[in-house]
């Protein structure tokens, strides 16, 4: 059980991470898995 908990997070931290990579290279229209939040965006004044 422990090993298919640690599977599951590791794919979710992967696709978390390639979100935020496409959000960094300008794409603004990136789905964030279930359940996270998109890191913050740079302030703009």
């Amino acid at each position: 059980m422990r090993r298919e908990l640690w599977d599951a997070y590791a794919l979710f931290v992967a696709a978390y991470r390639a979100a935020a990579e496409k959000l960094r290279a300008g794409i603004r229209d990136v789905v964030f898995p279930q359940g996270s939040f998109p890191p913050p965006m740079p302030f703009v004044g």
